[in-house]
Parts: C-alpha cells; sequence; structure tokens
C-alpha cells in the first residue's frame, strides 16, 4: 500500500530527527559550537586540558569535574592552535586565523599579550632556549615568526620556511633551540634557534601534504610525520650531521629502535632516514603523486641545506 509505506517512510524521518536531537541535548554545558582544531593537555597539572576551535574560542576543561572551568574570546577568527608553557603550568599560547598569536595566564582571562603577524596562524609553540622561551608561530604563508615575550612589539627572527604554509611546529623536549616544521609542500624541516636560526636537516617524506610533526618524548631525536597519504614516517634526526654536532645527540641508539618502526636507512647524510611507521616504502604506495615519488621521496632536500 503506498499509503502506509508514505507513513512508515514519514515516522522514520521523525525518529532520525529525534535522535539527533537527542545527541545535540548529550553535549556537556559550555561546549565548542563548531570544530575542535587543536588540544594540549597540562603536564605540570594533569586534571586540566585546553582546547581551541573555529568558534575563536580557547576553553578550559577540569577532567575530573567533567566539566568547562573558563571559556577565553580574545580571539577574532578561528583558533587554529593552543598549547601550554612547559613549566610555567598556568601560561597558555594560542594562534589565530585572525594573524595574531595570544600569550596569556589561564587564572587571568583578561590580561592578554597579543603577538601580530601578517597572515594567518596556522600553529604556535614555546622553544626553550638556554637562558629563555621564545614563542614561536607558524604561518599561512610559509613563514616561522619567533617573539621574545619580553619584547613583543615585532619578531626577534623571522624565517622562510616553506614554499607553502606551515601546518605544524614543534619545539623538540630534550635540546633546547631545536625545532621541527612540516607544511603542504611535503617537506619535514629542522631548524637551530639562538638570537638567530638556521636550517639545520630537511626531508621529503613522501607522504604527500604533511600535516604534523612530532618528537617522541623517550627518544626525541626520533621525528613522526603524517600526511595526506596516511601513513606515519618516522625520521631519525640523529642521521643529519648538522643535527648531531649541533646539538651532540648520541647516534648510537637511533637505528635499533628505528628497526622496529621499518627497515633503517644506510645512516649516511643524504640518503634514506625517514622511515615508514608500519615498514615499506611510501614511493610504492602510490599515494604522492609527485613525478620524482618513486625515485627521491626519502631523499635529504639537498638544495636547500
Amino acid at each position: 500500500d503506498p499509503s502506509s509505506d508514505a507513513q512508515s517512510k514519514k515516522k522514520k524521518k521523525k525518529k532520525k530527527k529525534k535522535q539527533d536531537g537527542n545527541l545535540v541535548a548529550k553535549l556537556e554545558d559550555g561546549s565548542h559550537t563548531d570544530a575542535i582544531m587543536s588540544l594540549s593537555w597540562n603536564r605540570l597539572h594533569r586534571s586540566l586540558l585546553v582546547s581551541s576551535s573555529a568558534d575563536r574560542t580557547v576553553k578550559l576543561w577540569d577532567l575530573e569535574k567533567l566539566t568547562c572551568a573558563q571559556t577565553y574570546s580574545h580571539h577574532q577568527d578561528k583558533v587554529s592552535s593552543v598549547s601550554w608553557h612547559p613549566t610555567e603550568g598556568t601560561l597558555l599560547l594560542s594562534g589565530s586565523f585572525d594573524k595574531t598569536a595570544a600569550l596569556f595566564d589561564a587564572r587571568a582571562a583578561t590580561s592578554v599579550m597579543s603577538l601580530k603577524a601578517t597572515t594567518d596562524i596556522e600553529s604556535t609553540c614555546f622553544l626553550p632556549l638556554a637562558s629563555s622561551t621564545l614563542v614561536l608561530a607558524g604561518c599561512d604563508d610559509g613563514h616561522v615568526l619567533a617573539f621574545d615575550p619580553k619584547m613583543p612589539q615585532q619578531p626577534r627572527f623571522t624565517v622562510s620556511a616553506h614554499s607553502k604554509g606551515v601546518s605544524k611546529v614543534r619545539a623538540n623536549p630534550a635540546y633546547p633551540g631545536l625545532f621541527a616544521t612540516c607544511s603542504e609542500d611535503r617537506y619535514v624541516r629542522c631548524w637551530a634557534a639562538t638570537d638567530t636560526c638556521d636550517m639545520v636537516g630537511s626531508k621529503k617524506a613522501g607522504i604527500g601534504a604533511i600535516f604534523d610533526v612530532s618528537w617522541c618524548p623517550d627518544a626525541p631525536y626520533l621525528l613522526a610525520a603524517v600526511g595526506a597519504s596516511g601513513t606515519p614516517k618516522v625520521w631519525n634526526t640523529s642521521e643529519c650531521s648538522m643535527i648531531r654536532e649541533r646539538f651532540a645527540i648520541d647516534r648510537k641508539n637511533g637505528p635499533a629502535l628505528i628497526s622496529s618502526m621499518g627497515s633503517s636507512g644506510d645512516g649516511h647524510d643524504g640518503e634514506g632516514g625517514m622511515q615508514d611507521f608500519l615498514g615499506g616504502d611510501a614511493s610504492s604506495s602510490g599515494s604522492d603523486d609527485d613525478s620524482d615519488a618513486h625515485s627521491d621521496a626519502m631523499d635529504d632536500d639537498s638544495d636547500d641545506e
């Protein structure tokens, strides 16, 4: 009977709407109203989590009470990045598409230090040095800006890191001044910062556009990257002589650790060194459509070094 079929469809549609409504009703008070773009766990106060969102806010979460403890609304556009200071347990850093980074104390929502860029900020992080801490901002135009919070009016230095936007900037947790960047230009690069900044390593990972990099906390010379191919890759940065010598990194344990993640490269600078986390070679995956993907996808970016 056509009429009964139509009634059945209407009932199913109403039921689906009701289910969707119930899902929305289950969101906690204070939840974000748009996509969450970044999360950071407080290592000193383990019950605190901070999030940033496309709804232009940063939110502080109390994981013991499972509540939103504070909402910060100092940005005027999507908040792409947020992170805790590594040693100051209440200090937060956020970056936004409103072309600013913000440094603020979680306890004082109205007191915000604004650091100005000239384009959208994709990623931010704190960079500890020997005697101070800088704020890094990776920008949509491929530049990385380094700010000294004591002199925030202009960057201490600016580097042209990539030919496309800087997807992520990450400070090394063990070696002061060492940080990594990645980009949709398909490169992962390492940098050594003091009063200025020098590139000390560069790899084409062979995984397409690269969205994120992360240092291994237990073996901080290992750098993982993930990109459009969906296959993580690991770079033993101690294989690069400039990194090894600049930061006195012990190379002995590197190849043994790498072998558990995939076949190790030959250890020579300029050859190999970016290993498939799941084993195998990214050039055989077919995901990287560069014309040279099958020949040098894991080679050093020798022209830049």
